[in-house]
């Protein structure tokens, strides 16, 4: 992806992410999924401050979320791209100590 599609790409995921942030019941596994996916993008570009805390809340939302609105199959598979994430976070930023504490 070059930079105009990043470019075209941000505002989307923004207006997903605010739209259905904070949603209750069955959106709720929706808001994870797109802080997720906007968390995993900003992170591509290198915008780690922007990323952190909707990785975090992607993670959060994972983990709190109940079993009966887990996505069959890839919650746990999502729950340790989470983590992994995560990790990858806290390295690119200089934090290795808690870069450990996302990894299994």
């Amino acid at each position: 992806a070059g930079a105009g599609q990043a470019a075209e790409a941000e505002p989307l995921f923004r207006e997903a992410y605010e739209r259905r942030r904070g949603q209750p019941g069955a959106g709720q596994a929706e808001a994870v999924e797109v802080a997720g996916g906007f968390g995993k993008f900003l992170f591509g570009l290198g915008r780690y401050a922007e990323a952190e805390p909707l990785l975090r809340a992607w993670h959060e939302g994972l983990e709190k979320m109940p079993v009966a609105g887990r996505p069959a199959g890839t919650w746990a598979v999502q729950l340790a791209e989470a983590r992994a994430q995560l990790a990858a976070l806290c390295t690119a930023t200089g934090r290795p100590a808690e870069a450990a504490q996302w990894r299994p």
